[in-house]
């Protein structure tokens, strides 16, 4: 009997399966597992044939296809999907707990702000929203005037091969006021060199 191969935490689904009746045009198919030759435990995408029976006598003939490598590529994905998240929440939480602020800048067509954290909104008193509308997303128009040349030069250096700068300048604020930074900048290049 062909259901006794099957893992016991799939059986009952198994029987269930067999007496459903999938809706018009519906794609029915059952994933599960089964027991090979060798004892272990493979993903088996099961497809029946006539696709509906009202009772179990009736003869029912299932083609069984092979995904346990498809099943092992999706609880990898999923894993590492899991490992991301919770990074990115540690990654949150340190930036959000750090003093002053933190800022990503896209340097390979300019100097775009793709990134900034809370910190760095409070201490110029623009929303995310507002520096996005009102500096268009570019960073070194919240430098005073007088500081942008000596930033720009630093960010080309940064360009030109991956190292850190540390800068001291100054931005000007919502309110009007002017605040002194310093800021550690480190360059990197993406997968596509950029």
């Amino acid at each position: 009997y062909f259901a006794n191969a099957l893992h016991p935490d799939d059986l009952s689904s198994f029987e269930a399966y067999l007496l459903r009746c999938p809706a018009d045009g519906a794609n029915d198919q059952f994933v599960c597992r089964i027991r090979r030759r060798d004892l272990s435990y493979g993903w088996f995408m099961v497809k029946k044939s006539p696709e509906c029976s009202e009772s179990t006598d009736d003869a029912i003939t299932c083609s069984c296809v092979d995904i346990s490598g498809l099943v092992r590529l999706q609880q990898k994905i999923a894993r590492q999907e899991e490992s991301l998240k919770n990074i990115k929440l540690e990654l949150d939480t340190i930036i959000e707990n750090t003093p002053g602020g933190v800022h990503s800048c896209r340097l390979f067509d300019g100097i775009f702000l793709e990134y900034a954290s809370d910190g760095l909104c409070q201490m110029v008193g623009y929303t995310r929203d507002e520096i996005s509308t009102i500096f268009g997303d570019k960073y070194v128009l919240m430098l005073h005037e007088d500081d942008r040349p000596a930033f720009k030069d630093a960010i080309h250096r940064l360009v030109e091969f991956q190292h850190t700068e540390n800068l001291r300048y100054r931005l000007r604020c919502k309110d009007g006021h002017i605040i002194w930074v310093a800021d550690t900048i480190k360059s990197v290049r993406n997968t596509e060199g950029k």
